[in-house]
């Protein structure tokens, strides 16, 4: 056969597969066909030489014949999913996207965005982004830092080719609320009768930390101060219960000793005289003062 004119193919978008490249016109002697090789191979972006075979009607008499065509296959932009967000804790967490399909133009750009709205539009929200140059598919992270505390981000990964950005559907998590520590030096040994003072526990939170008492006959707690109650040991116990942003902290113990109280004496007491021979027992004591009260006794 003499073929005079091969046939035009119309364009596609990279990823499509020569059967969409419909192929229309040309001329040959005697009639027959055009048709593509292998019409289920999906051509590179750009301009595709694709082998076409022309097959006369006469298939007796004729043989076939082969050729090309141009088919022209444009880029597109790609195509991205949100993968769910891992690593998730107080203040850091790890975004995750899935590009299926690069558009036929390498991926210069890819990353999420996040917000604390529900449904946010595209290209809103705060961007975390990778640019470089990537031709394949496939998963990739991204580190998400400065969020806060035990509360709900909504996320959207993105990939950007020379066509433009594609965005995938939102997805969510929660950060864990952090984690705090009480710092509780060792208590001194006091006195009975000293005055009331501050434990001087902290936070490292900075909420204010509670306080309580294993044994109260020693000491309690007032208005956040050890009053000393009695002579004896206790352990005094630091609490900080944690509020939306900060777990409830481990407890810290601390032991307390107070020590008897030495009184205070103003006056001695007198003594009756005795005879020679007499005991003790017979110079009866009189007067006498302290504080607190009490008895004198030989």
């Amino acid at each position: 056969p003499t073929v005079s004119a091969w046939p035009t193919a119309t364009g596609i978008t990279y990823g499509q597969t020569l059967a969409s490249a419909t192929l229309s016109g040309g001329s040959a002697t005697p009639t027959g066909t055009f048709a593509y090789d292998n019409s289920a191979t999906v051509p590179p972006a750009g301009t595709y030489s694709a082998p076409v075979t022309f097959t006369p009607t006469d298939a007796a008499n004729y043989n076939t014949v082969a050729g090309n065509v141009d088919v022209e296959v444009a880029t597109a932009t790609p195509t991205v999913s949100s993968d769910p967000v891992s690593d998730i804790a107080d203040i850091t967490a790890t975004g995750n996207g899935d590009i299926t399909y690069t558009g036929g133009a390498n991926i210069t750009e890819r990353g999420i965005y996040y917000s604390q709205t529900d449904g946010f539009a595209d290209g809103a929200g705060t961007k975390v982004s990778t640019t470089g140059s990537w031709s394949a598919t496939g998963t990739f992270t991204q580190a998400i830092t400065g969020l806060t505390a035990n509360t709900t981000y909504y996320v959207k990964a993105f990939a950007t080719n020379s066509e433009g950005t594609s965005y995938g559907a939102q997805v969510s998590f929660t950060t864990l609320k952090t984690d705090q520590t009480i710092t509780f030096g060792a208590l001194a040994d006091v006195t009975y009768g000293d005055a009331n003072y501050a434990p001087g526990a902290t936070a490292s939170s900075g909420l204010t930390v509670t306080y309580s008492s294993s044994d109260e006959a020693v000491a309690t707690i007032v208005s956040g101060q050890i009053h000393i109650v009695g002579a004896g040991t206790c352990t005094i116990y630091a609490d900080q219960a944690g509020n939306s942003t900060y777990n409830a902290a481990i407890q810290v113990p601390q032991s307390l000793t107070v020590n008897q109280a030495t009184p205070t004496v103003s006056a001695w007491p007198t003594a009756a005289g005795i005879t020679y021979g007499q005991t003790l027992l017979s110079a009866t004591l009189s007067g006498g003062s302290a504080t607190p009260t009490g008895t004198f006794a030989y």
